[in-house]
Order: C-alpha cells, then sequence, then structure tokens
C-alpha cells in the first residue's frame, strides 16, 4: 500500500521502474533526491490525514445510527411493557371480581 502511495504521491513516476531502487533485491542503484524522499513523505502523511478523518466522520455517523437503533427498540420494550402490564392488572381485576362475587359474569 505504500508503494502505491508513492506512485501516487510521486505523479504516477514509479521509481522502481525508473531504476532508482531495485526491484530484486531493494538496493538502491543511484540515489533518489531529497526532493522524491521530502514529496513521498508528504503524501503519506496526507493520505493518512484523509483516511483518518474518513474514518472519525464514518464513525460519527456510526455510532449515531446505532443510538437511534437502540432507542427504538427501548421504547418498543417500554410499549410492550405497558402491554403486559395492563393485561396482568385486568387479570388481577378479573379475578378480583370473580373472588368478591363469586361470578364471572360481568354484567351483573
Amino acid at each position: 500500500m505504500l508503494n502505491c502511495q508513492k506512485a501516487v504521491g510521486n505523479h504516477s513516476a514509479d521509481h522502481w521502474a525508473a531504476n532508482i531502487l531495485s526491484p530484486s533485491d531493494g538496493t538502491i542503484e543511484m540515489s533518489p533526491s531529497l526532493g522524491v524522499v521530502v514529496n513521498q513523505l508528504k503524501s503519506t502523511v496526507d493520505y493518512h490525514n484523509k483516511q483518518k478523518s474518513n474514518y472519525k466522520n464514518s464513525l460519527d455517523l456510526t455510532v449515531r445510527t446505532n443510538y437511534e437503533e437502540v432507542c427504538e427498540r427501548m421504547l418498543e420494550k417500554q410499549e410492550e411493557s405497558v402491554k403486559v402490564s395492563r393485561s396482568q392488572n385486568n387479570v388481577f381485576f378479573m379475578d378480583s371480581f370473580r373472588f368478591l362475587y363469586g361470578t364471572s359474569d360481568f354484567s351483573q
């Protein structure tokens, strides 16, 4: 990846093919200029900063999306809990009515 980044930073000038660096054993056949090294370093740092920024922005979006999903699920669970509580109260009311009046006929 770093080699690709170097090629981008040097405006597609491939120094491996230009015989500055030997691809077989990695030895330097001729010294690269300081400008080439500085350019490669600058483009590598710029690329790193850009990727870091992209990651942070996507992380914020992901966290926000996850937060919204958790809130929705929490509201659904609360609504479900209220429904269960109401049905339990209805059962308690019906059982109390049966106990007090000895019948399940609610029309009286």
